[in-house]
């Protein structure tokens, strides 16, 4: 079967927004997201509807990795196109079920959508491609608890096939909520700043030059602006000088420097309160994941 060709990108919190906050959101998202492709050198065509943005390219693990890393991204998944039509819905269908050996499950299900105007209803391509596969395949349809899904979005000039979800990190798309200057010394600051950058802020770093490992962690995190650095500085100095108002410790940071934040009346995040230290290591896990492609 031919490689995948498109991921279809689904985002969350975006979609709850005023129409004027969701046109200043998305725009900030898009920039996050072709800012991140380019980085790593991807050839990609971008396309939109009210509800999804697909990223057309051929190289489908750099993308994953970019993808895996952008806040605001709720889950995306890899997918393959076709005209919108019950023909080619059904063969490609058919092909997909067996790339990924359904023949080996007990039971599937088409969970088909869509959108705009055809000469069929979203239960019609259900019930074609779903009569495809079990040709193809032997295997029973299940719509109440299947083994395996095959989705199915189809819309005005393509339709989309795909039978995996892969998780984003969720949030607000990074730059849609100020900036923050966090104070990096422990893989515990790593997750409080990376959490902080979950809600949409822009980050600026203070930290050893030691810990120069665990700057570069959140910085594959930061797409859509380059992340302010600032190695083996006093982190009030740094913080003022460059006009940052909102400092992001851990819990461990020390009374002296904390005073210091409070006397130059800075607003100090501390997200890392309240959350027990295995929540903490799961945090962790996320920022240092490395995408697999099912």
């Amino acid at each position: 079967m031919r490689a995948p060709d498109c991921m279809l990108v689904r985002f969350g919190e975006i979609t709850l927004k005023s129409k004027q906050v969701q046109k200043v959101w998305l725009d900030r998202f898009f920039t996050n997201v072709r800012q991140g492709l380019d980085a790593k050198k991807i050839d990609y065509k971008l396309a939109m509807n009210p509800s999804r943005l697909f990223v057309y390219t051929k190289n489908i693990d750099k993308t994953i990795d970019v993808l895996k890393k952008t806040f605001g991204i709720t889950s995306f998944s890899y997918v393959w196109t076709c005209i919108p039509d019950i023909p080619d819905m059904k063969k490609l269908g058919a092909e997909l079920a067996e790339h990924i050996k359904l023949k080996n499950k007990k039971s599937f299900a088409i969970r088909a959508r869509r959108s705009g105007s055809h000469g069929f209803t979203s239960q019609d391509i259900g019930i074609e491609v779903g009569d495809a596969v079990n040709i193809k395949t032997g295997v029973k349809v299940n719509l109440t608890n299947p083994d395996q899904e095959i989705f199915v979005e189809c819309r005005h000039d393509k339709a989309y096939i795909f039978y995996d979800r892969i998780s984003g990190p969720g949030g607000m798309p990074l730059g849609t909520a100020g900036k923050s200057m966090a104070v990096i010394s422990d893989e515990n600051s790593v997750v409080a700043a990376w959490m902080i950058m979950k809600r949409g802020c822009w980050l600026g770093v203070v930290a050893d030059k030691k810990n120069s490992k665990l700057v570069k962690k959140l910085e594959e995190w930061h797409a859509g602006k380059k992340m302010e650095i600032h190695y083996d500085e006093d982190p009030i100095e740094a913080a003022w000088e460059n006009r940052f108002k909102v400092m992001v410790v851990n819990e461990k940071v020390g009374k002296g420097l904390l005073d210091k934040m409070y006397d130059k009346k800075m607003l100090v995040l501390r997200p890392l309160v309240g959350l027990k230290p295995a929540e903490i290591k799961q945090y962790l896990a996320v920022i240092n994941s490395k995408p697999v492609v099912k």
